[in-house]
């Protein structure tokens, strides 16, 4: 049995996080398998495990646990976690970035997940009341993300709720929410501007040359060696 998983997590950001297992989770976890993790104050979430060891982290240091366990068998094997690996070393991203991109947004819900109310849905019936409140909550068109939702019904961790609205069709998955982008200058699509761009030099037009010439030429990036991994505090 082992006590401690690091957890692949779909962020642009190098490695993998260590948390706790639970004690009813020892013997089921596997390298592969789906998790919820908590990850600052309020988000959370679902991330694969990379590796499960023994190698406590150093003195003081008080790790966050994993929630829940999604999956009995590994959706992930070790040969698509080499494919990730080289994924992310050949085209300059991280494996997390890698991970956002291969699994739908089903598979790996969110605090940023938008999802909104399948207006098909009529069995309603099923649904316990903290499910069906959960339900009435959803909007028709546009969505809302699970943060928002949160603050909303004033309820911290709805992700297994939201995971159960989604598994019975009552629920679907539109997206992720957009983070704030930069301040923009305005600049008018109809009006050419005052001037025509200058041309590139003969000169900067033929290192330009030279450089697509021999880019075809280069050899590929080594296969990364070694594992980033960082503990994920309490």
């Amino acid at each position: 049995m082992f006590m401690f998983a690091d957890i692949l997590l779909p962020l642009a950001a190098p490695g993998a996080y260590t948390y706790l297992l639970p004690p009813a989770l020892e013997e089921r976890a596997k390298a592969g398998c789906r998790v919820v993790v908590p990850f600052g104050v309020r988000r959370r979430y679902t991330g694969l495990i990379l590796r499960l060891h023994d190698d406590a982290p150093g003195e003081g240091v008080q790790l966050k646990s994993v929630e829940e366990l999604l999956d009995e068998q590994p959706v992930v094997n070790e040969l698509q976690m080499q494919l990730w690996e080289w994924m992310a070393s050949y085209y300059m991203c991280t494996e997390g970035e890698v991970l956002k991109a291969a699994l739908p947004s089903g598979l790996k819900p969110s605090s940023e997940t938008i999802v909104a109310r399948q207006p098909d849905f009529a069995d309603g019936d099923t649904l316990s009341p903290r499910d069906a409140a959960l339900l009435a909550a959803l909007p028709r068109e546009g969505g809302i993300s699970i943060a928002d939702l949160e603050k909303a019904m004033k309820r911290s961790n709805l992700l297994p709720a939201v995971r159960r609205l989604l598994s019975l069709g009552a629920a679907e998955v539109m997206g992720r929410a957009a983070k704030r982008a930069a301040a923009l200058p305005n600049i008018s699509l109809t009006k050419p501007p005052s001037t025509p761009p200058s041309m590139p030099s003969a000169a900067l037009r033929r290192k330009r040359n030279s450089f697509c010439a021999t880019s075809t030429s280069l050899p590929a990036p080594p296969p990364l060696a070694l594992k980033t991994t960082r503990s994920c505090k309490a």
